[in-house]
């Protein structure tokens, strides 16, 4: 199991739930002009604007939802100030309800005289709910961009990805300012959206040449990056927009992921800390920085992380991203039914989430219920055919039944998936499984696939070892034996299988020489032990040696019921 990373990155339009936002220092007033523009403090509203906009950056929802309440009241009729200032209350969890009420009333005010305010009321019902009625403002009003905007939002929330790039191919020309920018990043993400991330990056580029330091065209350019596996183009962009703004939530998380792809756990940490000073208390910061706290995976790690997972329910209960974290925990310190419950709490009423579903499975099947498992980890496939973790799973409990031809065609399912051919443990288990049915040639072929890809493992070497071993193939067993100690001198089962493959041989004070190098590194051996008693008592007649070795293996545990009389037959030997 794996925490799932980056699960912020994907969204550009997503909206977070939390606390009631203290945003709302006011209710609308319950009259307002007739006209929105009768009164208008341009000044004012652009002072809100900018200080709303440098506050949504930080994530600081209740604070920006605030000044753009601020701008609005300046300036009524700015069509942005309304999307930012719904999105805000929205991200700090004004309900819905609320908002509605509020902007049934600005409609009742101004609706007659500003189409707007329409808009502004249906961006607050559901996408597929609000698209035919945008579609009726637009065709009453052709020419204003904001309707038009507003309509592809709809249509790509809806996952009409297609019609939505239609809608937005010339857009952009059409607006100017802010809002011609969010227009692009609407493209972008349609294009995303709509599998064309080529389209997306051009479109980006040609944004970003005409306005080299915009910070929303680097940051989405960044995440491109990022998402494309260009983790130093990536970091470069975003350090770019943190330098003009150096608490950007949003920047700092794209950040803090590339710093932990690139292996630098610490730095990721501290980033998310250092953003956590202004976004207090935000889940988007919370969440990544206990799942990194928590990769650490040392006890104090945990239960810094389960503090930080904590809290975050405390704010939002029933987060399942929280209960995920929780839930992972559990599992690395092994309390296999505690994690069950807590992967359980995760998928709360919505069991469609398939990681979490395996994740019950995986549980149970650390816990023996192999049966239950089972069915758990198919209903995780059913709802992602391609997720792979599953299918490794679903492949042990068949070979915990000793079902090896099924387990066989889970591994095999699992190497035709794209970018798994190489993967190890479906090679390996594969492996294993031909060797439980007695093919040991195709075990071999799989097994010399598996170095090839890694060779420096020596426990592959070692298994080849073995394999040549169970196919009576002394000399071979013995050439990989030796190059697994000589890649690792304390490879136990390496020097164990040498003593072994030398004894088929009847090379033996070779054999002692190996079994010696093994029981120096486990000295309660029983199978070692006992190999050592028979050659120095019946091949080289070392009495002295016989019987030590015999005694150990009974101290060990062995009971094998004739070494209690060869002891006694060996000391009647030795008295003479």
């Amino acid at each position: 199991m794996s925490l799932a990373r980056a699960w912020w990155l994907a969204a550009l339009l997503g909206v977070a739930w939390a606390a009631w936002p203290q945003a709302r220092a006011e209710d609308a007033p319950a009259e307002e002009p007739a006209d929105p523009g009768e009164g208008a403090d341009l000044k004012a509203a652009e002072e809100a604007l900018v200080q709303a906009d440098a506050l949504r950056e930080e994530g600081r929802w209740n604070e920006a939802a605030e000044a753009y309440w601020a701008a609005r009241k300046a300036n009524p009729a700015d069509y942005r100030t309304h999307r930012h200032y719904q999105d805000m209350c929205r991200r700090a969890g004004d309900p819905p309800a609320k908002l509605v009420t509020d902007y049934d009333d600005l409609v009742r005010l101004y609706g007659a005289k500003q189409v707007w305010f329409k808009v502004h009321r249906l961006r607050l019902d559901p996408a597929a709910t609000r698209i035919p009625g945008l579609e009726e403002l637009r065709a009453s009003h052709p020419s204003d961009p904001e309707i038009t905007f507003d309509l592809a939002r709809a249509l790509l929330e809806a996952g009409d990805a297609a019609k939505a790039q239609k809608l937005l191919k010339e857009l952009a020309v059409s607006l100017s300012g802010p809002s011609a920018i969010d227009a692009v990043l609407l493209a972008v993400e349609a294009d995303l959206r709509a599998g064309v991330p080529a389209d997306a990056r051009k479109r980006l580029d040609a944004a970003l040449a005409a306005q080299p330091t915009q910070r929303d065209l680097l940051l989405q350019s960044a995440r491109l990056d990022l998402a494309g596996g260009a983790l130093d183009a990536a970091l470069e962009r975003v350090r770019k927009v943190l330098a003009g703004r150096p608490n950007h939530l949003a920047a700092t998380l794209v950040e803090s992921e590339v710093l932990s792809r690139q292996g630098k756990r610490d730095e990721a940490i501290a980033a998310l800390e250092r953003v956590s000073r202004t976004a207090k208390d935000s889940h988007e910061v919370l969440l990544p920085l206990a799942d990194l706290v928590a990769q650490q995976e040392t006890e104090v790690g945990y239960a810094r992380a389960n503090e930080l997972y904590a809290k975050v329910l405390e704010a939002r209960p029933g987060l399942p991203r929280a209960h995920y974290g929780q839930a992972w925990i559990l599992e690395r310190q092994q309390k296999w039914k505690e994690a069950e419950e807590a992967y359980r709490l995760a998928l709360g009423e919505d069991a469609t989430w398939a990681r979490a579903v395996h994740s019950v499975g995986y549980c149970m099947f650390r816990q023996g219920r192999v049966s239950e498992a089972q069915v758990q980890i198919k209903k995780a496939l059913d709802l992602d055919p391609a997720f792979v973790p599953a299918m490794l799973d679903l492949a042990a409990t068949f070979d915990a039944q000793a079902k090896y031809a099924d387990a066989l065609k889970q591994y095999e399912r699992v190497l035709k998936v794209k970018g798994q051919e190489e993967n190890l443990r479906a090679i390996i288990n594969s492996a294993f499984d031909h060797e439980a049915m007695g093919t040991f040639p195709k075990a071999y072929e799989m097994l010399t696939k598996a170095h090839k890809i890694a060779p420096d493992d020596v426990d592959i070497v070692t298994w080849l070892g073995d394999n040549a071993y169970f196919q009576e193939k002394w000399k071979d067993a013995e050439k990989w034996y030796q190059k697994a100690v000589g890649m690792d001198e304390k490879a136990f089962f390496a020097w164990r299988g040498l003593g072994f493959a030398l004894g088929q041989q009847k090379r033996w004070a070779d054999a002692v020489v190996a079994f010696e190098r093994a029981r120096a590194l486990r000295p309660t051996d029983k199978d070692i032990l006992f190999a050592l008693g028979d050659i120095y008592m019946v091949e080289l007649e070392q009495l002295d040696k016989a019987l030590a070795a015999y005694e150990e293996y009974v101290q060990a545990g062995g009971d094998d019921p004739a070494v209690p009389e060869i002891i006694a037959e060996i000391k009647k030997e030795m008295a003479k």
